[in-house]
């Protein structure tokens, strides 16, 4: 029986316990030889879901992130899509491989790849909550002018390591050198390694309480975010969307810890690909490097981790992203950040997974869009951060929860963090990311 089935007629009470840790070659496997059963109907939705989110117009095959929202159900989002292929390139290899090259389809000479691509060009359309503010999001009826969270190397490396293609690594690889190149050139404005977004679109994190001081938001309101958004994207229309010209506003310029650590992971990642078909690869390495001292020299306050402002002042909304910089290969002690934050039933350890901000945040809003939810793209960053940090029992303990949270309420797009209730859109793509966390943790399927 599906588990969306089960949970519509019933409340099921699911333990997930009797994890097993060895070590092969000093890497961590965690077994659980207990409860397969859920393990395998949790694959088993991933794999559906995915599959029943598969669009396929003229030339193109990809992923959206919900059929049960029209919105969502237009268009292909950056950086869910670069989620959806790094599942499917363990699932479905040629369709993964697809899932690419329909973003990479909109790369424009520059190197800039649009964070929502409407393929049915429908880009133009205003959502009717808007349309007193403006008359067109975008420059394009195809896409939008922003972009988001830079995980495309990371799913391409995926595919390339259940394929071997290298002929697929040869095909898109110049694509992928020329985006992280355009990154480089336009978002680090004041050459200081470190990226910067112009709009809270671009973090993935919308409307989150990390952006309140920069949209001067006084109610934590979603209609107010709303209309601040929009009058930013107004704004951004009347200098044509250049980039310089929208620095030199000054609106919304902010450099993002969990961003610029995204950026650096993907950046050692694509120098690795290069490698595997004998391209120069200094340029990445370089900059992934550069970046990782910046990270960690500018964006640590001597507790944890914080957004960057543009005046060099660091934020001060506790969130989830200061637990991302576990996922680099740097030396770093993070036992007073965990056990301050991580662990602490007041901030960040709810029953149900890690919640986007602290839940003793004035403006913490569990039901809320951003407010202080479970996702889980964030969820399974923060666990493949612990695993490379070898936080064998914080591990655990996180799958355990997300696994139940899934189990229990089938894929949503957002939890409540207390009760575990699923919230936006429903059958939500990436939310398949905890086949990955199966597969990381040697489950026996």
């Amino acid at each position: 029986m599906r588990i969306v089935n089960l949970v519509k007629n019933s409340v099921h009470h699911v333990v997930i316990g009797c994890f097993k840790i060895t070590f092969n070659n000093n890497s961590p496997m965690i077994t659980m030889p207990e409860n397969t059963e859920i393990m395998k109907e949790l694959t088993h939705l991933s794999h559906e879901i995915l599959k029943k989110n598969r669009i396929s117009s003229p030339g193109v095959t990809f992923t959206v992130a919900s059929l049960a929202n029209p919105i969502y159900a237009e268009m292909q989002a950056f950086w869910d899509s670069c989620f959806h292929a790094y599942i499917l390139a363990s699932l479905e290899p040629a369709i993964a491989q697809q899932e690419i090259l329909a973003l990479l389809i909109h790369i424009d000479k520059e190197g800039f790849i649009p964070h929502m691509i409407y393929h049915t060009g429908r880009g133009k359309v205003v959502p009717p909550k808007y349309q007193s503010i403006l008359d067109t999001f975008w420059s394009s009826p195809f896409h939008s002018n922003l972009i988001q969270p830079p995980v495309l190397a990371l799913a391409v490396s995926k595919i390339f390591e259940k394929t071997k293609d290298t002929q697929f690594l040869t095909d898109v690889i110049p694509k992928l050198e020329k985006y992280y190149r355009f990154l480089a050139q336009t978002r680090d404005h004041d050459k200081d390694h470190l990226l910067a977004i112009i709009h809270s679109w671009e973090s993935g994190w919308d409307n989150s309480q990390r952006w309140d001081a920069l949209y001067n938001v006084k109610t934590g309101k979603q209609q107010e975010i709303n209309r601040q958004k929009a009058e930013l994207i107004k704004a951004y229309q009347t200098v044509n969307w250049k980039i310089q010209e929208i620095f030199d506003l000054g609106l919304f310029i902010v450099k993002p810890i969990d961003f610029n650590v995204l950026y650096a992971w993907n950046l050692e990642i694509l120098s690795n690909l290069c490698k595997k078909i004998n391209r120069n690869h200094e340029f990445f390495k370089e900059k992934a490097i550069l970046t990782k001292k910046a990270i960690f020299s500018k964006m640590y306050d001597g507790t944890t981790f914080f957004d960057l402002y543009s005046n060099n002042e660091l934020s001060n909304i506790p969130s989830a992203a200061m637990f991302f910089p576990m996922l680099l290969d740097h030396p770093f002690d993070y036992s007073d950040i965990l056990s301050t934050y991580l662990v602490d039933r007041n901030q960040f350890n709810s029953p149900n997974g890690i919640p986007t901000t602290s839940l003793n945040h004035p403006f913490h809003s569990p039901n809320e869009y951003w407010r202080g939810n479970i996702w889980i793209q964030v969820n399974w960053l923060i666990f493949r951060g612990l695993l490379t940090q070898m936080k064998i029992e914080l591990v655990r303990e996180l799958a355990k929860k997300i696994f139940h949270l899934l189990y229990q309420n089938g894929f949503w797009e957002y939890f409540n963090p207390q009760t575990g209730v699923g919230l936006g859109a429903a059958e939500y793509s990436w939310d398949s990311l905890v086949y990955d966390m199966i597969d990381s943790l040697n489950v026996p399927l």
